[in-house]
């Protein structure tokens, strides 16, 4: 993960986690794929998007599946990381219709809305991942806190 000016660093991703978690060794740097005490990590950045604030990202369902991922350490623009574990996500993909897009993968789009944090998608149920959040005590940006 590269550093970005529009959420956390992966230095302070590291600073995150729980210490069950640590160390963590990188496995595929294209892919951003690291592995932990607890397992497989896939890494991925999201800003807050205004006015909606919603966080977006993709991930493919087989990838997940075929490079045994246990966990989406996924940024919160700069108010933390949300640590899910991708059994949950794929059973959210597979019970909902979810928009996936030509190449395989599925659009991931959460909600943060009064400190909860809601993956929902049009055609399908949320999915309330405020237990699977992280906060970021040093909130580096003022755009999160408004």
């Amino acid at each position: 993960m590269q550093k970005s000016n529009n959420c956390l660093s992966y230095d302070r991703v590291l600073t995150l986690l729980p210490m069950g978690f640590k160390p963590m060794n990188i496995i595929n740097s294209k892919q951003k794929l690291y592995q932990s005490p607890k397992g497989i990590i896939l890494l991925k950045e999201s800003q807050i998007y205004r006015p909606q604030n919603v966080l977006w990202s993709g991930v493919n369902k087989e990838m997940l599946l075929e490079k045994e991922v246990s966990f989406l350490c996924m940024t919160a623009g700069f108010m933390g990381i949300l640590l899910i574990p991708v059994e949950c996500l794929i059973q959210y993909i597979e019970n909902n219709n979810v928009s996936t897009l030509k190449n395989g993968r599925t659009n991931l789009r959460i909600r943060t809305d009064e400190g909860r944090f809601v993956l929902y998608d049009t055609n399908a149920k949320e999915l309330d991942l405020t237990n699977y959040f992280i906060q970021n005590e040093y909130n580096e940006s003022f755009q999160d806190s408004i």
